[in-house]
């Protein structure tokens, strides 16, 4: 079976979508998702988001991805410094995170006509402690 007979389930369900906004990390869950958009022609807009806590080299892998892709990318400050209950540096402070970043992805996705908001999580994330998926 080849590559893309593999991905055939996926692409299916991708093929369904209107239009996304992607949280692109610049890790392999979020890259091989905004590929498989791609490949199933989705409208797709690729957003990092950048503050403080974000490391230089994941930043420049998303940057790298989108451009490799071709898929349009913008980056964004998060202020997650500015919630109390991250700086607080709780076990919950994932939960802050992804609190903020994903308000202003559905903002965007509403202001610009885009159908869905993603991110690269997978069924084995499920399985761990993460407070940033609620």
């Amino acid at each position: 079976m080849d590559g893309k007979n593999g991905l055939s389930p996926l692409l299916s369900r991708l093929e369904e979508l209107d239009s996304a906004v992607l949280a692109l990390s610049g890790g392999l869950d979020s890259s091989f998702l905004l590929y498989a958009l791609k490949e199933a022609g989705v409208r797709t807009l690729a957003v990092t988001g950048e503050s403080p806590t974000t490391p230089a080299r994941d930043l420049q892998d998303a940057v790298r991805v989108a451009m490799e892709l071709e898929v349009a990318h913008r980056i964004i400050q998060t202020k997650e410094m500015e919630r109390d209950g991250f700086i607080e540096n709780s076990p919950e402070r994932c939960f802050h995170c992804k609190d903020v970043l994903f308000t202003q992805l559905t903002g965007i996705a509403a202001d610009e006509g885009y159908s869905v908001v993603l991110d690269g999580t997978t069924a084995d994330d499920l399985r761990d402690h993460r407070p940033g998926l609620r």
